[in-house]
Formats: structure tokens, C-alpha cells, sequence
């Protein structure tokens, strides 16, 4: 297997298993944990955040 596919399917895999989780979690927020719909998108807004930001700290 040449190193393109490779890294195809690690980036598919990747983002896969983003898109995988990220309408779960919402669901479970707002009907396990009893958020509302503000807070659940201001926790998406933060996840964002600490993406771009968590590189300079670790």
C-alpha cells in the first residue's frame, strides 16, 4: 500500500470519527445531562476553541 493511500485513510478515518461522535454528544448533553440548546452550542463553540489553542500548551 503506497504512502498516499495511507495517509488517505488516516485523514478519512480522522474526520470520520469526528462526524462520527460529534451529533451523539449533543443528544447526549441535551437529553442525558439536561442542557439547552445555548449551552450545548457554546460547549461546541469552546471545543473549537480549544483546538486551535491547546497546540501552544502541550
Amino acid at each position: 500500500m503506497g504512502k498516499k493511500l495511507r495517509l488517505f485513510i488516516m485523514m478519512f478515518l480522522q474526520y470520520a470519527i469526528w462526524g462520527a461522535w460529534y451529533p451523539v454528544f449533543s443528544a447526549y448533553l441535551q437529553n442525558n445531562l439536561g442542557f439547552d440548546g445555548t449551552q450545548v452550542g457554546i460547549i461546541y463553540g469552546l471545543l473549537s476553541l480549544a483546538t486551535i489553542i491547546s497546540p501552544f500548551f502541550g
